[in-house]
Protein backbone atom coordinates (compact mmCIF):
# COMPACT_ATOMS: atom_id res chain seq x y z
CA UNK A 1 0.00 0.00 0.00
CA UNK A 2 1.25 3.51 -0.85
CA UNK A 3 0.76 6.52 1.42
CA UNK A 4 0.91 10.03 -0.08
CA UNK A 5 0.83 12.71 2.54
CA UNK A 6 -0.49 15.77 1.30
CA UNK A 7 1.30 19.13 2.97
CA UNK A 8 4.03 16.92 4.36
CA UNK A 9 5.74 20.42 4.63
CA UNK A 10 3.45 21.39 7.28
CA UNK A 11 3.28 20.58 11.31
CA UNK A 12 1.15 17.78 10.83
CA UNK A 13 2.22 16.33 7.70
CA UNK A 14 6.09 16.51 8.34
CA UNK A 15 5.33 14.57 11.90
CA UNK A 16 3.19 12.14 9.95
CA UNK A 17 6.11 11.17 6.96
CA UNK A 18 8.99 11.17 9.62
CA UNK A 19 6.49 8.72 11.84
CA UNK A 20 5.42 6.69 8.49
CA UNK A 21 9.29 6.49 6.63
CA UNK A 22 10.23 5.28 10.79
CA UNK A 23 7.78 2.41 10.20
CA UNK A 24 9.17 1.42 6.87
CA UNK A 25 6.12 1.94 4.84
CA UNK A 26 5.71 2.74 1.50
CA UNK A 27 5.22 6.83 2.07
CA UNK A 28 5.14 9.65 -0.62
CA UNK A 29 6.06 13.23 0.85
CA UNK A 30 3.57 15.76 -1.12
CA UNK A 31 4.47 19.32 -0.29
CA UNK A 32 3.20 22.68 -2.07
CA UNK A 33 6.96 22.52 -4.26
CA UNK A 34 5.42 19.24 -5.86
CA UNK A 35 1.87 19.00 -5.26
CA UNK A 36 -0.28 22.40 -5.08
CA UNK A 37 -3.90 21.58 -4.53
CA UNK A 38 -4.85 24.35 -6.39
CA UNK A 39 -2.76 23.46 -9.55
CA UNK A 40 -5.06 21.09 -11.64
CA UNK A 41 -1.94 20.04 -13.51
CA UNK A 42 -0.38 18.75 -10.98
CA UNK A 43 -2.85 16.12 -10.26
CA UNK A 44 -1.75 14.30 -13.47
CA UNK A 45 1.71 14.08 -12.08
CA UNK A 46 0.62 11.20 -9.61
CA UNK A 47 -1.46 8.10 -10.08
CA UNK A 48 -3.12 8.24 -6.41
CA UNK A 49 -5.50 4.68 -7.23
CA UNK A 50 -4.67 1.90 -5.02
CA UNK A 51 -3.44 3.81 -2.24
CA UNK A 52 -4.56 5.86 0.71
CA UNK A 53 -4.08 9.65 0.59
CA UNK A 54 -3.81 11.36 3.52
CA UNK A 55 -4.81 15.34 3.64
CA UNK A 56 -2.89 17.70 5.98
CA UNK A 57 -2.54 20.39 4.14
CA UNK A 58 -4.26 23.52 5.25
CA UNK A 59 -4.58 27.39 4.85
CA UNK A 60 -5.05 29.18 8.13
CA UNK A 61 -3.18 32.46 8.81
CA UNK A 62 -4.05 33.82 5.04
CA UNK A 63 -6.50 35.94 3.71
CA UNK A 64 -10.53 34.76 3.61
CA UNK A 65 -10.17 34.40 -0.26
CA UNK A 66 -6.67 32.55 -0.01
CA UNK A 67 -8.37 30.03 2.91
CA UNK A 68 -10.83 28.72 0.71
CA UNK A 69 -8.55 29.00 -2.86
CA UNK A 70 -7.15 26.20 -0.89
CA UNK A 71 -9.16 24.60 1.91
CA UNK A 72 -12.42 24.92 -0.28
CA UNK A 73 -11.75 24.92 -4.46
CA UNK A 74 -8.96 23.46 -4.44
CA UNK A 75 -10.09 20.36 -2.23
CA UNK A 76 -12.91 20.51 -4.78
CA UNK A 77 -11.68 20.05 -7.74
CA UNK A 78 -8.98 17.40 -6.73
CA UNK A 79 -12.04 15.56 -5.30
CA UNK A 80 -13.63 15.83 -8.88
CA UNK A 81 -10.07 14.90 -10.79
CA UNK A 82 -9.71 11.52 -7.95
CA UNK A 83 -13.48 10.34 -8.97
CA UNK A 84 -12.90 10.49 -12.54
CA UNK A 85 -9.38 9.48 -13.05
CA UNK A 86 -8.08 6.71 -10.09
CA UNK A 87 -9.41 3.84 -8.62
CA UNK A 88 -9.96 2.75 -5.05
CA UNK A 89 -8.10 5.22 -3.05
CA UNK A 90 -9.00 6.38 0.38
CA UNK A 91 -8.91 9.37 1.89
CA UNK A 92 -7.75 10.33 5.44
CA UNK A 93 -8.54 13.96 5.53
CA UNK A 94 -7.22 15.94 8.84
CA UNK A 95 -9.67 19.03 9.67
CA UNK A 96 -10.69 20.44 13.25
CA UNK A 97 -12.63 20.11 16.65
CA UNK A 98 -14.39 23.06 16.16
CA UNK A 99 -16.21 22.60 13.27
CA UNK A 100 -18.77 21.23 15.67
CA UNK A 101 -19.11 25.07 17.40
CA UNK A 102 -21.31 26.71 15.23
CA UNK A 103 -19.96 30.42 16.66
CA UNK A 104 -16.85 29.28 15.55
CA UNK A 105 -17.65 28.28 11.97
CA UNK A 106 -19.52 31.80 11.63
CA UNK A 107 -16.83 33.83 13.04
CA UNK A 108 -13.64 32.25 11.87
CA UNK A 109 -12.84 32.00 8.12
CA UNK A 110 -10.50 28.92 8.46
CA UNK A 111 -13.14 26.66 10.76
CA UNK A 112 -15.69 27.43 7.83
CA UNK A 113 -13.95 26.31 5.47
CA UNK A 114 -12.93 22.95 6.94
CA UNK A 115 -16.59 22.84 7.66
CA UNK A 116 -17.24 23.03 3.67
CA UNK A 117 -14.44 20.93 2.89
CA UNK A 118 -16.04 17.60 5.25
CA UNK A 119 -19.43 18.19 3.53
CA UNK A 120 -17.16 18.08 -0.14
CA UNK A 121 -15.79 14.95 0.89
CA UNK A 122 -19.01 13.27 2.62
CA UNK A 123 -20.79 14.20 -0.38
CA UNK A 124 -17.83 12.72 -2.85
CA UNK A 125 -15.41 10.11 -1.35
CA UNK A 126 -17.12 7.01 -0.21
CA UNK A 127 -13.78 5.50 1.30
CA UNK A 128 -12.96 8.40 3.53
CA UNK A 129 -11.82 9.42 7.06
CA UNK A 130 -12.31 12.39 9.00
CA UNK A 131 -9.53 13.16 11.56
CA UNK A 132 -10.41 15.66 13.66
CA UNK A 133 -7.80 17.54 16.33
CA UNK A 134 -7.74 19.70 19.41
CA UNK A 135 -4.73 22.05 19.37
CA UNK A 136 -2.09 20.37 18.33
CA UNK A 137 1.24 20.80 19.36
CA UNK A 138 5.08 19.90 19.75
CA UNK A 139 7.88 19.96 17.72
CA UNK A 140 8.17 21.33 14.59
CA UNK A 141 5.39 23.47 14.68
CA UNK A 142 6.41 27.40 13.30
CA UNK A 143 6.84 30.09 15.72
CA UNK A 144 3.95 31.57 15.22
CA UNK A 145 1.54 29.07 16.81
CA UNK A 146 0.55 29.63 20.77
CA UNK A 147 3.30 27.67 22.63
CA UNK A 148 5.77 29.32 21.11
CA UNK A 149 4.66 32.32 20.55
CA UNK A 150 4.40 32.40 24.65
CA UNK A 151 8.23 31.03 24.87
CA UNK A 152 9.51 33.09 22.84
CA UNK A 153 7.25 36.75 24.64
CA UNK A 154 8.44 35.07 28.01
CA UNK A 155 12.09 35.33 26.98
CA UNK A 156 11.99 38.24 25.49
CA UNK A 157 10.37 39.84 28.78
CA UNK A 158 7.00 40.97 27.37
CA UNK A 159 4.22 41.82 29.10
CA UNK A 160 1.31 39.08 28.59
CA UNK A 161 -2.14 39.57 28.80
CA UNK A 162 -4.63 36.50 28.58
CA UNK A 163 -8.12 35.35 29.62
CA UNK A 164 -9.10 32.26 31.71
CA UNK A 165 -9.31 29.90 28.17
CA UNK A 166 -9.44 26.20 28.60
CA UNK A 167 -7.30 24.71 26.18
CA UNK A 168 -7.57 21.01 25.28
CA UNK A 169 -4.40 20.00 23.85
CA UNK A 170 -2.51 17.16 21.91
CA UNK A 171 0.95 16.68 21.71
CA UNK A 172 1.81 15.66 17.83
CA UNK A 173 4.17 12.41 19.43
CA UNK A 174 0.32 11.22 20.46
CA UNK A 175 -1.18 12.09 16.77
CA UNK A 176 1.58 10.41 15.17
CA UNK A 177 1.82 6.72 17.56
CA UNK A 178 -1.98 6.67 17.21
CA UNK A 179 -1.66 6.61 13.38
CA UNK A 180 -1.89 3.63 12.82
CA UNK A 181 -4.74 2.69 15.04
CA UNK A 182 -6.61 5.35 13.20
CA UNK A 183 -6.06 4.02 9.62
CA UNK A 184 -7.32 0.38 10.68
CA UNK A 185 -10.38 2.00 12.17
CA UNK A 186 -13.66 1.68 10.45
CA UNK A 187 -14.72 5.31 12.00
CA UNK A 188 -15.78 7.43 9.34
CA UNK A 189 -15.32 10.88 11.97
CA UNK A 190 -13.28 10.99 14.89
CA UNK A 191 -11.71 13.34 17.32
CA UNK A 192 -8.20 12.24 17.86
CA UNK A 193 -7.22 13.80 21.48
CA UNK A 194 -4.94 12.63 24.06
CA UNK A 195 -7.76 14.21 26.98
CA UNK A 196 -5.26 16.69 28.33
CA UNK A 197 -6.72 19.98 29.18
CA UNK A 198 -4.94 22.73 30.61
CA UNK A 199 -6.08 26.36 31.50
CA UNK A 200 -3.95 29.10 29.81
CA UNK A 201 -2.91 30.44 33.32
CA UNK A 202 -1.13 27.31 34.29
CA UNK A 203 0.80 27.10 30.86
CA UNK A 204 1.67 30.26 31.43
CA UNK A 205 2.96 29.88 34.92
CA UNK A 206 4.92 26.71 33.97
CA UNK A 207 6.93 28.27 31.64
CA UNK A 208 8.14 31.39 33.46
CA UNK A 209 8.93 28.61 36.05
CA UNK A 210 10.81 26.78 33.42
CA UNK A 211 12.70 29.70 32.45
CA UNK A 212 13.61 30.84 36.21
CA UNK A 213 11.79 34.27 35.32
CA UNK A 214 9.69 36.34 36.95
CA UNK A 215 5.89 36.59 36.05
CA UNK A 216 5.03 39.76 33.67
CA UNK A 217 1.55 39.38 32.88
CA UNK A 218 -1.85 40.14 33.74
CA UNK A 219 -4.77 37.73 34.26
CA UNK A 220 -8.63 38.01 33.20
CA UNK A 221 -10.66 35.50 35.53
CA UNK A 222 -14.05 36.86 33.48
CA UNK A 223 -13.91 35.61 29.92
CA UNK A 224 -14.13 31.63 29.91
CA UNK A 225 -13.73 29.46 26.83
CA UNK A 226 -17.43 27.71 26.58
CA UNK A 227 -16.49 24.47 25.45
CA UNK A 228 -14.50 21.73 25.88
CA UNK A 229 -14.44 18.06 24.57
CA UNK A 230 -12.95 16.32 27.07
CA UNK A 231 -12.82 16.36 30.87
CA UNK A 232 -9.57 14.48 31.66
CA UNK A 233 -6.96 16.35 33.27
CA UNK A 234 -3.50 14.73 33.56
CA UNK A 235 -0.76 17.01 34.88
CA UNK A 236 2.13 18.70 33.21
CA UNK A 237 4.16 15.85 31.59
CA UNK A 238 2.70 16.25 28.01
CA UNK A 239 3.49 19.55 28.10
CA UNK A 240 6.61 19.38 29.62
CA UNK A 241 8.10 16.34 27.17
CA UNK A 242 7.66 18.79 23.82
CA UNK A 243 7.71 22.44 25.69
CA UNK A 244 11.08 21.28 27.46
CA UNK A 245 12.45 20.93 23.44
CA UNK A 246 11.07 24.61 22.80
CA UNK A 247 13.30 25.84 25.70
CA UNK A 248 16.20 24.53 24.97
CA UNK A 249 16.24 25.27 21.31
CA UNK A 250 15.13 28.79 21.95
CA UNK A 251 17.32 29.90 24.29
CA UNK A 252 20.14 27.75 22.65
CA UNK A 253 19.70 30.14 19.46
CA UNK A 254 19.89 33.10 21.92
CA UNK A 255 23.28 32.34 23.99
Amino acid sequence: MKYYILGSNGFIGSNLYFAFEKNGLNVIALDRNNFDITKKDDYKRIDFSNSTIIDTIASIDDSEDEIFKVNVNGLKNFINYLKNNCKNYRYVYFSTASVSDKEMICNNHYVKSKHEAEKLIRKNILNYQIVRLVFPFGRGEKKTRLISRLIEQIRKGEQLAFSEVTLNLTPIEYITTNISMLLKSEQKEIILTDGSIYKLKEIVDFLYAAMQLPKNYTYDREKIVKHVFVSNVRGFAPIKKNIDFYLRKMLDENE
